[in-house]
């Protein structure tokens, strides 16, 4: 009963889990379908979803750009004490007071003319910086500190993609050799069930005997549906790690539940 009571306190807490991730209730839960085919990952080769993950994982490809824009920043530094050369341009336009010709009218009105005028002028540019006191050379030194920062969190990052690609690869493969022992723990545990039936029936097994194999049967059975969530969150898992996670993934699982 104390079982019965905590596994229905979890039970309401992991609802109420949900109804605050989607924001809705929900009233009722489909079970995944009986007959769920599963596989090993696709591709088989776990260097080939190494090789996913290094070029998809969004976490690396963020911290591959950070490392990019410290990069750029330390170069842009390192050039500040530089003289620069620049080319400039100007334009300019004006427009003065407007002028007639004599003896030319429009009913009354003489005829005037704009009178504007543009200029473009072009140049070369030549600046040196001046000593700021060694303010140039620790903002350099800043910047390339930062960008080998950078490039070790990258560093990092890529080492903990491929540890997490390859556990979760080879927690998938783990877990459909455990699912399809499950489905066999289930049918002995049936086939168990009605032994002992037949056996109780005929006077040679007790009832204590059949609560047993019920039990057992039960128990098979919540193995059973618990290896095919942990097949499905760990297949995503991988998906997520190698940066392929898409909306078809979760439109698949979706399709297994009735």
């Amino acid at each position: 009963m104390a079982a019965k009571i905590r596994r229905e306190g979890e039970l309401f807490s992991s609802k109420e889990a949900l109804n605050a991730l989607i924001g809705r209730e929900v009233l009722s839960i489909d079970a995944l379908i009986n007959e769920m085919d599963v596989m090993n990952p696709v591709p088989a080769s776990k260097d080939e979803w190494v090789k996913k993950a290094i070029s998809e994982n969004y976490r690396l490809k963020a911290a591959n750009l950070r490392t990019k824009a410290s990069k750029n920043n330390a170069r842009s530094a390192a050039s500040n004490h530089l003289p620069k050369i620049d080319i400039v341009g100007t334009r300019i336009e004006s427009e003065t007071n407007q002028y007639g010709f004599e003896g030319i009218d429009i009913q009354g009105l003489d005829v005037r003319v704009p009178d504007e005028t543009q200029r473009d002028v072009y140049g070369l540019q030549w600046s040196v910086p001046l000593f700021q006191g060694g303010a140039v050379s620790s903002r350099r030194k800043q910047a390339y500190a930062d960008y080998n920062k950078s490039s070790q969190d990258a560093l990092f990052v890529q080492r903990s993609v491929i540890q997490e690609v390859r556990s979760q690869y080879s927690n998938v493969v783990t877990l459909v050799a455990n699912l399809r022992a499950q489905r066999q723990a289930v049918i002995s545990a049936t086939s168990a069930l009605e032994a002992t039936r037949v056996g109780y029936e005929v006077g040679t097994r007790n009832i204590v005997d059949l609560l047993q194999a019920e039990k057992n049967l039960y128990a098979a059975e919540r193995n059973l549906a618990n290896a095919k969530y942990d097949y499905l969150l760990s297949t995503l898992r991988l998906h997520l790690a190698a940066g392929t996670l898409e909306p078809k993934n979760l439109i698949d699982i979706n399709s297994l539940l009735g």
